[in-house]
């Protein structure tokens, strides 16, 4: 069974050289426009000899139809595709449409779902595969694939791990449509939420209010978004890459935010509102990208400095 697949990421590759070694690739769509990685995405469906159309969100009907008509396609699958499909693109195909959505539906629609769910402490992220309809994330459930949310894990780390998910799904699709009607699952509306794309508002570092927990969360969640959360040191701008959510047995009165000494340890050590403090290891600004330790040794910073 061939489909044609839509995306805009390089994690979509997890799907199309699964698709592509077991020759089910009638076609690739990628919009016109540039994104991280889209000449390594492009080389490989060359390799494969794999026929790729790229167009914009306006060329949606007028130009993408004559070219589903050629490839003939027996469904369409999104894995990563930001335009919305109209409705005679999802009817087109005889066994629908399909999107790959990397994150838990209903309660995380949106483009960014799983950047939500690391910021919002949930322990497990995952992958949903749904029919489309016109509506954004709707549409009833196939499967759905959980992965657990390490602590170590950045918003890019966990993108990769629950699109390493969707060449099975895919395959169990391809099963369940040969051999009979489906077993879906209607998405409830009462539990539908959706999420907007983070803004530079939602990547900031709130020290004021935020606990240490939280903080160490938006950091990984941003890390592969914007460099990291979003800080100032000294009226300079900075972006905190990497860190990690210590506590401490004796609080400090000083305000969230003041960098504090560890005893025999130079690190970059900043006190949270709660009883904890954040040990930073990688720092990024406009000037530099180092190391807690060496931002702190560059900068002279001193206990009792604050990052605001």
């Amino acid at each position: 069974m061939k489909a044609v697949v839509f995306c805009s990421h390089q994690v979509a590759l997890f799907l199309l050289q699964s698709m592509a070694q077991a020759g089910q690739l009638a076609g690739v769509v990628l919009p016109s426009s540039s994104f991280p990685n889209k000449e390594v995405v492009q080389r490989f469906l060359e390799r494969f000899q794999v026929p790729i159309m790229e167009l914009s969100e306006e060329g949606m009907e007028l130009e993408l139809l004559p070219w589903l008509r050629d490839r003939a396609p027996e469904l369409l699958v999104a894995n990563t595709f930001p335009y919305r499909l109209p409705a005679a693109v999802l009817d087109f195909a005889p066994h629908g449409a399909w999107n790959f959505h990397a994150g838990t539906l209903p309660q995380y629609r949106g483009p960014l779902p799983l950047f939500w769910q690391m910021v919002q402490g949930e322990s497990h992220a995952a992958m949903s595969l749904h029919r489309m309809e016109l509506g954004f994330d709707a549409g009833p459930i196939f499967e759905v694939r959980d992965c657990n949310i390490a602590p170590q894990d950045t918003h890019a780390t966990l993108l990769s791990k629950v699109s390493a998910l969707a060449p099975e799904m895919f395959q169990a699709l391809v099963a369940a449509l040969q051999q009979g009607p489906l077993e879906l699952c209607e998405q409830d509306p009462s539990q539908a939420k959706y999420y907007p794309r983070a803004s530079q508002k939602d990547l900031i570092v709130d020290w004021q209010t935020m606990e240490g927990r939280k903080l160490e969360r938006l950091i990984r969640a941003a890390n592969s978004l914007s460099q990291g959360g979003i800080t100032s040191f000294r009226g300079l701008p900075l972006r905190l890459a990497e860190a990690e959510c210590l506590p401490l047995q004796s609080r400090p009165q000083q305000p969230a935010g003041t960098i504090v000494d560890v005893p025999n340890d130079p690190g970059l050590y900043i006190l949270c509102t709660d009883s904890s403090c954040l040990k930073v290891t990688v720092v990024y600004s406009n000037d530099v990208l180092c190391s807690g330790e060496r931002f702190r040794s560059l900068y002279e910073a001193q206990p009792g400095e604050r990052f605001l």
